[in-house]
């Protein structure tokens, strides 16, 4: 893919040598939210919060993993990610 991400405490994260930023979304209804999957939130208090935050948002989307939170950085369409562990 010849994509890497690179953040170092106190400098600027940079995509494939740019610097990179997030998106901004202001709203929450407008939010894209990232999840590696549902079934690590327990059920109860985790999975009710979870769902709740879910529904709230614009959309949910599953299995992206690690490479989730280096779109969040960059601004490439994540807006969030929530893990449970």
């Amino acid at each position: 893919l010849d994509e890497r991400w690179i953040g170092v405490v106190g400098r600027q994260s940079t995509f494939n040598g740019a610097p990179v930023r997030t998106e901004g979304v202001s709203k929450l209804q407008d939010a894209e939210l990232f999840s590696t999957t549902p079934d690590m939130f327990k059920a109860g208090h985790e999975m009710d919060r979870y769902g709740a935050l879910k529904e709230a948002t614009r959309s949910s989307h599953f299995g992206a993993d690690c490479y989730a939170y280096a779109l969040l950085a960059s601004g490439f369409g994540v807006d969030m990610v929530v893990e449970a562990d």
